[in-house]
């Protein structure tokens, strides 16, 4: 090995799983230095995702068959006596069946992902995505929950983002004081993946009044959170306000919309909704959800109807 062209060594280690890089890392400083560099970690997601989705490398069919499969990600909370703690896991497969008999003990068939505490309000969510094996989780801050912080299980390392800072220009001050839920909690967001610009986005859009003020977090940039204009959709009130990421866009519902962001362009669109949606009832719980490489709308009524968004070779979108 000691022989081997450096790009012969990364074309070989890349195609090892997740947990092996670790290792090989330790093997000697150059391997070490090697691998810590964006070339490899770029080499290495592509072909995980090559077997994720199915394909071997260079119509390969040995590779093919040995497909990836996704893992799960578990937020655990924990009852101590004085306040609850919440735990990160990884593991299982999408495919394993679970007795409905039988008790799962999740702390035989999953692995603690290491991060930096978390908050403690077991009334708040924890999780807001995740992407290629990254995970974005909300950090609880003068009651504002945020989206700041990104881990990665494997490697163990985690940062923390800018937290939000609210212009209260303008605002009653006593609502601020009071924390009003307007002010304080009313927020969207979401965390993606731009396939052809490579970077990995966090959107966070928090309302003072009506209109929501959108901020993009570009990963690795050095540029901060960018404030690219206001969205005059009340998105934070469904499902949490957490988008859903696909195609390179992020989807949430308002209602009987649905409301798409492009991450490349930055921008906002409605989309086209199926007649389950137009017809929505306020009893009548929906969601949307990546199926796949495809959006896909639930209506739960007195059956759960799933609606996939596909793209004709006209590049209309149709459900």
């Amino acid at each position: 090995m000691e022989s081997l062209p450096s790009d012969i060594v990364l074309d070989i280690v890349s195609r090892v799983p997740a947990e092996s890089v670790l290792e090989c890392k330790l093997v000697c400083k150059l391997w070490g230095t090697l691998f810590r560099g964006s070339n490899f970690a770029n080499l290495h997601l592509s072909h995980q995702l090559n077997h994720l989705h199915g394909g071997g490398d260079d119509g390969n069919d040995d590779l093919a068959a040995s497909k990836v499969e996704p893992c799960l990600f578990f937020a655990c909370r924990i009852d101590y006596p004085a306040n609850f703690i919440t735990l990160l896991y990884h593991g299982g497969q999408v495919s394993d069946w679970i007795s409905i008999g039988k008790k799962y003990i999740f702390i035989e068939n999953l692995k603690r992902i290491y991060h930096a505490p978390m908050h403690t309000n077991y009334l708040s969510d924890h999780l807001v995505g995740s992407c290629n094996g990254l995970v974005c989780t909300f950090q609880l801050h003068n009651l504002v929950l945020d989206p700041i912080y990104i881990c990665n299980p494997l490697t163990r390392e985690y940062v923390y983002l800018p937290e939000l800072v609210v212009n209260k220009e303008g605002v009653d001050p006593h609502r601020i004081v009071k924390g009003d839920v307007d002010l304080c909690n009313h927020m969207a967001c979401g965390f993606g993946y731009v396939r052809s610009t490579n970077e990995y986005k966090v959107v966070r859009i928090h309302y003072l009044d009506n209109d929501g003020h959108v901020e993009v977090y570009t990963f690795g940039s050095g540029c901060g959170w960018r404030a690219i204009g206001r969205v005059p959709y009340q998105l934070s009130k469904f499902n949490g306000g957490k988008a859903t990421n696909a195609n390179d866009a992020m989807y949430w519902i308002s209602y009987n919309r649905v409301v798409a962001f492009d991450l490349d362009k930055e921008e906002f669109r409605l989309l086209s909704v199926p007649p389950c949606l137009q017809n929505r009832q306020n009893e009548d719980r929906c969601g949307l959800v990546a199926l796949g490489r495809h959006l896909c709308l639930y209506m739960n009524k007195l059956r759960c109807k799933i609606w996939s968004l596909m793209e004709s070779s006209d590049s209309k979108e149709t459900w």
